[in-house]
């Protein structure tokens, strides 16, 4: 009798066990996918930081549904597994994150000193572009586009010297294609003034 008895109270010990929601490794996950958004996961490890998003919500949801079940019904199994995905997800978002900004930091310093070198020399073609009759206007034209070229790559330092890496090369591609259309444009304004005279 006493041994039935001592093993129905250590199975019933185990249930117990089994039905403890697991709150100190929910805490441990959040505080990881906190960690990873700091190092800002969320722009440069997208994926991975939406992975961790998602598990720790199924996560969320699934202690949810066994709180709200029969005691020794409960099993945070799943949910454990899902919080062990989510961590997982968590750190890689991390260090992803870390090792992408810093690709991203190095294209947009040199995506930064091409945009300079192709505004200089655009406005060294405008300086030498020919402004006869025929092609004034479309100088003028390429002298307000080589201004705004100038705008936005004040804008796209900004966003450099913000630790904005992705949006400062958007606005960097931008500013080198104007730059590079200018000094096209002056080229066939230069042209066009050749034939003229000829």
């Amino acid at each position: 009798m006493r041994k039935t008895f001592v093993c129905v109270i250590g199975t019933t010990l185990l249930l117990a066990g089994c039905a403890q929601a697991p709150t100190e490794q929910l805490t441990a996950t959040e505080q990881a996918i906190q960690q990873a958004r700091t190092m800002e996961a969320e722009t440069y490890a997208a994926n991975h930081y939406q992975e961790a998003f998602d598990a720790i919500n199924a996560a969320r949801a699934e202690i949810t549904a066994q709180d709200e079940a029969w005691f020794f019904s409960r099993d945070y199994g799943k949910a454990v597994e899902l919080l062990t995905q989510a961590e997982q997800a968590a750190d890689t978002a991390e260090t992803t994150a870390q090792t992408n900004k810093e690709q991203a930091r190095m294209e947009a310093e040199a995506a930064l000193a091409q945009a300079e070198s192709a505004l200089a020399a655009a406005e060294q073609a405008l300086q030498n572009a020919p402004a006869g009759k025929g092609t004034r206007a479309e100088i003028e034209a390429l002298r307000a586009d080589l201004a705004a070229a100038v705008t936005s790559l004040t804008e796209a330092r900004q966003s450099f010297e913000s630790s904005h890496y992705f949006e400062a090369n958007t606005r960097l591609s931008a500013v080198i294609a104007k730059a590079q259309s200018i000094s096209s444009e002056v080229e066939q304004a230069v042209a066009k003034t050749r034939r003229t005279r000829s």
